[in-house]
């Protein structure tokens, strides 16, 4: 692996990357951008080193190995348990397996209908992208007539929407882990 970006295929982009899409966020260190705390930490868009996407894939494996009896395992739940340990540097300074950043946003925060349009806008603030998840679909205001099974097509609407109305920010500094 060469490591660069990974993402889902229902996240869209909001703001430009720029010549930060070469010089990865936290120094390469596997970064997860949607989640608040590693223990919520959603894998829709992640970044990292090829030694570090590598790295994770073990974890995850082994993750998955100590979970053979649950009926359903994720990596979105092996992330999220790796979220919930503390390691240990060289130094014995408490780490974890990832980085997190706050910069995707999931569509429940904006998807409310008719209602919400400026707020979006706000929401959207400096986000790298937004991701159209199943949940956040259930979770949000679709207009009238609108259903979960039409991701795409809600996906497009808004996103249009979003270009003519809001206005692109810079996302966050190459290296801050915020």
């Amino acid at each position: 692996v060469g490591g660069g970006w990974m993402c889902d295929y229902d996240v869209f982009p909001l703001n430009p990357f720029d010549a930060e899409g070469f010089d990865l966020p936290n120094y390469g260190r596997l970064t997860v951008h949607q989640g608040i705390v590693q223990r919520s930490a959603t894998p829709s868009l992640v970044s990292g080193s090829g030694e570090e996407f590598t790295r994770m894939a073990y974890l995850l494996i082994q993750n998955y190995i100590e979970h053979l009896d649950a009926d359903l395992w994720t990596d979105m739940f092996a992330l999220q348990d790796l979220g919930k340990q503390t390691i240990y540097d060289e130094g014995g300074n408490p780490r974890h397996y990832f980085e997190m950043m706050i910069s995707v946003i999931d569509v429940e925060k904006v998807l409310q209908g008719e209602e919400s349009r400026v707020e979006a806008c706000k929401e959207t603030w400096n986000k790298r992208a937004i991701h159209f998840s199943h949940h956040g679909l259930r979770s949000g205001v679709l207009l009238p007539g609108e259903t979960v099974d039409q991701r795409a097509e809600i996906a497009i609407r808004w996103t249009e929407w979003w270009k003519e109305n809001c206005e692109i920010t810079e996302p966050y500094e190459v290296g801050i882990g915020t």
